[in-house]
């Protein structure tokens, strides 16, 4: 809910396209009744305006990002990396020293590490990670220090 919540108001308020992976659209139709769940009853539903795929590539200002399909945490679930500016934001696949929740409907917690392992953890060691909570980290320092991924 955190991430999904206020789609409606940030496409309105700001007039952007609403952009995410098709298989997300499980996740979003669920939005609905988790929101009431938790007493959330402003909850606006909205619909993707298009699709994100592994390798695409998306401008925003003077950034260029490739998607990388990172599924574990969500079914649809993408990190947006800059390779110019050795940076990832990853969402909630990986944090600093910890990695994304599974526990919730349509989590897979194997293909969160085979995210991490096979998508991440073979980019540059000084990659910033830009998680979607708490402080930034690197590649290098998850494979060290990361006591979910030993």
């Amino acid at each position: 809910l955190d991430h999904v919540f206020g789609n409606y108001f940030v496409k309105d308020t700001y007039k952007v396209k609403f952009y995410c992976h098709l298989n997300e659209l499980p996740v979003l139709a669920d939005v609905p009744m988790r929101s009431q769940m938790y007493g959330l009853n402003d909850y606006v539903p909205c619909l993707p305006d298009e699709y994100l795929k592994e390798g695409d590539k998306i401008t925003v200002g003077a950034h260029q990002l490739e998607v990388l399909f990172l599924p574990g945490h969500a079914p649809g679930h993408i990190g947006l990396l800059n390779r110019q500016g050795n940076w990832i934001i990853s969402g909630d696949v990986l944090f600093r020293e910890s990695v994304g929740r599974t526990d919730f409907p349509l989590c897979n917690h194997q293909d969160l590490l085979n995210s991490i392992k096979n998508k991440l953890f073979v980019l540059p060691d000084d990659l910033v990670v830009y998680a979607g909570h708490g402080e930034p980290t690197t590649i290098k320092h998850e494979k060290k220090y990361n006591p979910f991924l030993k």
